[in-house]
């Protein structure tokens, strides 16, 4: 049989599979949600399977955490072949992810700086590793504070001149 769960965008790879609903309402998304979820469960009955409830679990609104059945896990943000996800909301701040990272990459900077190479080599071992900062995933933005922004800034410079 067929199933569709209207305003539910499907994803798989390989044996993982995901669903992304958006919608105003809080109480419609766990709707959709749970429906997605119904008609997943279904599909691997159906198919001879099961989900395996301990790498299940949801993402984004709170509002999900512990509404779908045998599946306890709620995150924050993780990282889907190869990409990072993170659930936001139009934000001024960086999110525990983002301030992660950006901690990492100015820690790679302080360390380049001991490196016994010169100006041109501390620059492109910096350009290499500026990934950690920038996710290195196409387009996205950095909604940190102008100190944050110079924090790092400052830590690329001493990488370069020090």
């Amino acid at each position: 049989t067929r199933a569709e769960v209207g305003g539910v965008v499907p994803r798989s790879y390989a044996d993982d599979m995901s669903v992304a609903a958006r919608t105003r309402s809080k109480v419609r998304l766990v709707q959709k949600v749970e429906a997605a979820h119904k008609c997943a469960v279904d599909f691997a009955r159906t198919a001879g399977g099961e989900l395996a409830s301990d790498k299940c679990f949801t993402f984004g609104d709170e509002v999900l955490r512990g509404k779908l059945e045998g599946i306890e896990t709620h995150l924050d943000s993780f990282r889907l072949v190869g990409g990072s996800v993170t659930s936001e909301v139009e934000r001024a701040d960086l999110t525990a992810l983002e301030q992660k990272r950006i901690a990492h990459y100015k820690e790679t900077a302080r360390k380049i700086r001991k490196v016994p190479v010169g100006f041109y080599g501390r620059v492109r071992m910096l350009k290499t590793t500026a990934s950690q900062a920038h996710w290195g995933q196409g387009s996205h933005k950095l909604p940190a504070a102008p100190i944050e922004i110079r924090k790092l800034r400052t830590e690329v410079l001493k990488a370069i001149w020090d």
